[in-house]
């Protein structure tokens, strides 16, 4: 069913919806991501497997994303979403219960891959709800939200570790993200919306039911010069966090999140 939008104004009941849940999810990713480095040696791991194991949800996240993109373009963007958002609560709560590097390193890739299929699934989302007109506002304003995340996951995070220990930490995050997704579920939102029009009739016209997955379905060779020097801004940033409790230890640096606000 095409769902046309009518309502030509940003700030829709479902947009608020989505960027406030997509703020939820984001604050309790970041809540995990600077203490599992710390949680991996607690566990018995060098800092060196640490920093991999930390590192091993961003290499896993690049790989599943192309793929993730696909099934993004092919399922409905909601339920995508939603399914993924609810695999990273359950690989979240699978830290809190994770007692060996082994168990830490599968839940570190399930993350990633959730993760890859949830980034895309959310812009792909906000792109079929927003009309043109306010495309590129739209998307603004999500990563504003991304920003608070990214300034507060840290510090509750880290609070909650310190005062209750990292497995209540991870707990509690992954709790937060399961409810998320639940959520997601009850915004109003049909398979098909007027930006996906042209589309749509192209697939209709044509009989291609695009089963087939070519190279130009993961890769956007276009795109690629964008793609690395965002890269390259988050490449320094997921070093900082992920040994940001590490070096708060080491140097007695209080209140360390305090750095990301």
């Amino acid at each position: 069913m095409i769902k046309n939008k009518t309502d030509d104004s940003l700030w829709t009941p479902t947009y608020i919806s989505l960027i406030t849940l997509g703020t939820l999810t984001s604050t309790s990713f970041y809540m995990i991501h600077p203490t599992i480095s710390k949680y991996a040696t607690l566990l018995g791991t060098s800092l060196g497997v640490a920093g991999i194991i930390a590192g091993l949800f961003s290499i896993t996240a690049l790989v599943g994303r192309p793929f993730g993109a696909v099934v993004v373009d092919r399922l409905n963007k909601k339920y995508v979403l939603s399914a993924a958002t609810l695999v990273m609560g359950i690989a979240s709560l699978g830290y809190s219960v994770a007692k060996s590097v082994i168990l830490l390193i599968i839940c570190r890739i399930i993350h990633g891959l959730a993760f890859a299929v949830s980034g895309t699934a959310t812009v792909a989302l906000i792109s079929s709800i927003v009309s043109r007109k306010h495309l590129g506002e739209g998307i603004g304003y999500h990563g504003i939200t991304h920003i608070i995340a990214t300034a507060l996951g840290p510090n509750i995070g880290i609070f909650i570790a310190n005062k209750f220990g990292y497995n209540t930490n991870f707990l509690f995050a992954g709790i937060l993200i399961i409810i998320s997704s639940i959520l997601i579920t009850k915004i109003p939102y049909s398979q098909v919306t007027s930006s996906d029009l042209s589309y749509a009739e192209n697939l209709s016209a044509s009989g291609n039911n695009r089963r087939k997955i070519s190279l130009d379905d993961l890769i956007s060779f276009k795109v690629l010069p964008l793609a690395l020097i965002g890269g390259i801004f988050s490449f320094m940033n997921g070093i900082v966090n992920s040994f940001l409790i590490l070096l708060g230890e080491e140097r007695d640096i209080k209140n360390i999140g305090l750095i990301l606000l």
